[in-house]
């Protein structure tokens, strides 16, 4: 005769073998759902929780753009990065955990990660890891080849730049261009952008400036000279 103790132990077994009703654990779940399953979570803890604590300073990009680009809103994203403990996480730490747990894009990823930082006081506006940086651009009517070449071709440089002032570094071409600018490690990046046959842009990023009062006398020297490289290119001849 068959005892209940000896049945009990067969269905045991056969529990044990099959997986049915066993508590889940991370290794049964598969490699690739624990970062999906990380983020389920923290989503979940965000819908009951309260708003987030006020925003020290503008975090950039507005909410509809955040909103379009993530599928969140900032105060949603602020909430999961303050429940994560971002708030004493480097940059590189939180960038990783929304690529790796919540599959944002890696150019998303710094933008969160850097709207963060300023919404929790800890990055300035115009501030990076190596210093502030600040952008100017303009479109000319020229080709997008005669716009770098005004660029990476010294005689010409020479003509709406003081001498010397542009150190080249790298280059890609027709499509970027990297210089050192004066001996305190400030960078100046040039990007160019091919409009029409007849018609480019470029966009400078001046970037490792020391600190933020250093963003305005740079953003008005380079229009500056965007203004006399406009002259040079469209002097005669």
């Amino acid at each position: 005769m068959t005892t209940k103790k000896a049945r009990t132990g067969g269905s045991r077994a056969r529990t044990a073998k099959s997986g049915d009703g066993e508590r889940p654990t991370r290794d049964h779940l598969p490699a690739d759902g624990l970062a999906g399953g990380t983020a389920r979570m923290e989503d979940a803890a965000v819908e009951n929780q309260a708003s987030p604590p006020p925003r020290v300073a503008d975090p950039g990009m507005s909410d509809a753009s955040i909103q379009r680009g993530t599928g969140k809103s900032w105060d949603a994203w602020f909430s999961i990065l303050d429940d994560w403990g971002a708030a004493t996480r480097s940059h590189k730490e939180i960038a990783a955990h929304l690529i790796e747990a919540h599959q944002v894009g890696g150019w998303w990823a710094q933008g969160l990660t850097v709207g963060y930082e300023r919404a929790r006081g800890r990055r300035a506006v115009h501030e990076r890891s190596d210093g502030f940086s600040v952008n100017v651009s303009k479109t000319f009517p020229v080709s997008v080849e005669r716009l770098y070449a005004a660029f990476v071709d010294e005689v010409t440089r020479d003509r709406w730049v003081e001498p010397g002032t542009l150190r080249p570094r790298s280059t890609r071409e027709h499509r970027t261009a990297h210089f050192d600018i004066g001996a305190d490690g400030v960078r100046l990046g040039a990007f160019f952008t091919a409009k029409a046959a007849d018609k480019s842009h470029v966009v400078l990023e001046i970037e490792r400036l020391g600190s933020v009062e250093d963003v305005e006398p740079a953003r008005a020297q380079w229009k500056e000279r965007l203004a006399a490289l406009a002259a040079v290119l469209n002097a005669p001849g």
